[in-house]
């Protein structure tokens, strides 16, 4: 073989090697490129999971705020409620308790209660009435001086005839509570005062009645009274009381 063709067999070989480096080059570029664009695909994706995370994150602590939220209403409905069952089971002893008492207890009007009952009627202060409780009853006559106390010169103003009832002698039916009665010859201011006295009393929590229209006829028995100044018997009053036996 000639030099000239061992010299190109040589060239051709080295081309050859030549062209085959070229091409693992590009080979080697386009891995690279490849990668390259696999890692910022793969940051791209890893950065929009950490948003996504960090979204689902912060709607379950939303979540789980607006639970426990409703489960502390929840709780403090559920102890308002209870609060409001042991309230009444307190006011509900307590109104028991006081009914005892006052079923127990005598008919008695406070100082303060003769005040109240006092400001309340003194606006017909010069009211004339009769008191009636009955005579050998101690709690219905001690009972008649309170209301005398609120209704008389030193309360309400009004001129109250201190007259306690002879039962063995009317022979009629004792009365329960108190009962205030009108005669026919009461005027419309009369009743009026009537009305109120009711109402001032019955707001003491007493049992009272009326007013009660009443006939004309009266039969007073007024043997054995000590008249004072304040214990007057006035017997054209339009109107009476009558303190009967306390209510069972």
């Amino acid at each position: 073989m000639s030099e000239l063709e061992v010299l190109t067999a040589q060239a051709n070989e080295l081309s050859s090697r030549v062209d085959f480096w070229n091409n693992a080059v590009l080979v080697a570029l386009l891995i690279t490129a490849l990668a390259a664009a696999s890692i910022v695909v793969s940051q791209r994706l890893a950065f929009m999971r950490a948003k996504q995370l960090s979204d689902k994150q912060e709607e379950l602590s939303t979540a789980k705020e607006a639970e426990l939220r409703i489960q502390i209403a929840n709780v403090a409905a559920v102890a308002q409620v209870e609060t409001a069952r042991l309230s009444k089971i307190a006011e509900d002893e307590r109104l028991a308790r006081i009914k005892i008492e006052e079923k127990i207890a005598p008919r008695r009007f406070t100082a303060e209660q003769k005040k109240t009952i006092a400001s309340k009627l003194r606006v017909f202060a010069g009211q004339k009435t009769f008191l009636r409780p009955y005579k050998g009853d101690t709690e219905s006559i001690e009972l008649a001086e309170d209301i005398f106390d609120a209704l008389g010169p030193r309360g309400a103003g009004w001129d109250v005839s201190f007259l306690p009832i002879e039962t063995e002698q009317t022979g009629a039916d004792i009365i329960s509570g108190i009962l205030v009665g009108v005669f026919p010859a009461a005027t419309k201011k009369d009743k009026e005062a009537a009305k109120n006295l009711v109402a001032a009393i019955s707001a003491e929590r007493l049992t009272i009645f009326g007013p009660q229209e009443l006939p004309a006829i009266r039969e007073f028995h007024i043997s054995n009274m000590k008249i004072t100044p304040e214990r007057h018997i006035d017997l054209g009053s339009p109107m009476v009381i009558t303190i009967g036996k306390k209510p069972n």
